[in-house]
């Protein structure tokens, strides 16, 4: 932005060290200005629909900027033009033009936040879209001795593997399938944690559990170390 500046008010008269100063001198104010707006009133006033004072302080703000803007001006007078009006540069005796700058930069950094609250928006919204049609499934189904079965998840206590297959165990039993657990995950609801490169626990039946292994039906199932940080996590501890 300010290498722009500096090319934009140095083309008016092709002292780009004078313009390079003056931006100095500005650049405070257009940074103030564009950090009470885009990281405090849009966020805090404007997003929570707080119209009043949205306004209100953006009027504040706007006249502050104006302020801050002619001392640039006065630093210029001063500093760069040493107390001669002719010296100055034709940017600094042009107010119009210095104030369209100032918002202009608020504009472009308003908009390009805007845009990044909108696609992390978007993003979050197509993960809670996800996880809900994830967690709406209701059952597992598998082919098992040439038949098609149907297990619903909240009767599964815990899937271990078996290379190439799987076993399921349910209230029903033990269910084997040709599958890989690894593929499993995207087929069951958040309740289902992998806890070791070969079982997956439906959390719900867990009755017990340390930093080594974990209880359900009164079977003690290891704990991997890959999967230990993030399956203690998902159980609470």
């Amino acid at each position: 932005m300010v290498v722009i500046l500096t090319f934009a008010f140095g083309s008016f008269d092709g002292d780009y060290t004078k313009a390079f100063l003056f931006v100095a001198f500005l650049m405070p104010a257009a940074l103030g200005t564009s950090y009470l707006i885009n990281s405090v009133l849009i966020p805090k006033y404007l997003l929570k629909h707080r119209y009043f004072k949205f306004g209100l302080y953006l009027f504040y703000t706007l006249v502050i900027s104006l302020y801050l803007e002619l001392v640039a001006v006065l630093l210029g007078f001063i500093l760069l033009a040493n107390y001669q009006y002719e010296n100055l540069g034709p940017y600094t005796q042009n107010t119009f033009f210095l104030t369209v700058t100032v918002y202009l930069i608020v504009l472009i950094e308003a908009f390009g936040n805007l845009y990044l609250s909108f696609i992390k928006h978007r993003e979050a919204l197509e993960n809670l879209e996800e996880r809900e049609a994830k967690n709406s499934i209701s059952s597992l189904v598998v082919r098992s001795n040439r038949e098609t079965v149907s297990i619903p998840l909240n009767e599964i206590f815990f899937i271990e593997s078996l290379s190439d297959y799987v076993k399921i165990n349910c209230k029903r039993g033990e269910v084997v399938t040709k599958e890989r657990i690894s593929k499993l995950p995207d087929k069951l609801t958040d309740d289902f944690v992998r806890i070791h490169r070969s079982f997956l626990v439906n959390r719900t039946y867990v009755e017990s559990f340390t930093s080594q292994y974990i209880i359900i039906k009164n079977q003690e199932l290891p704990l991997g170390r890959k999967f230990k940080e993030s399956a203690l996590e998902k159980l609470g501890a």
